[in-house]
């Protein structure tokens, strides 16, 4: 979190996929603990306010495991975060 403070761009960029097509303007970080060997197991999935091209925050809609971490993102953005 606190290197995203610092580069709101370092996430990689989402795309659609069914039923998570409210997230496919927001970003993604994948990472794991140090020393964890294999495919990263956590996800910060964010988007850039009030623009990708002129970010001057970022706003974290989840930070979890990967199983599910889109679809939850994608309900909390259609239901106002209160999911």
């Amino acid at each position: 979190m606190l290197v995203l403070a610092d580069d709101p761009k370092l996430g990689e960029p989402l795309y659609a996929r069914v039923g998570t097509e409210a997230i496919a303007e927001g970003r993604r970080i994948r990472f794991d603990r140090p020393g964890y060997k294999g495919k990263p197991r956590f996800r910060i999935v964010y988007d850039l306010l009030p623009n990708e091209g002129n970010p001057e925050r970022a706003l974290v809609y989840i930070v979890a495991e990967r199983e599910h971490v889109y679809t939850i993102a994608s309900t909390r953005i259609l239901g106002g975060l209160e999911s």
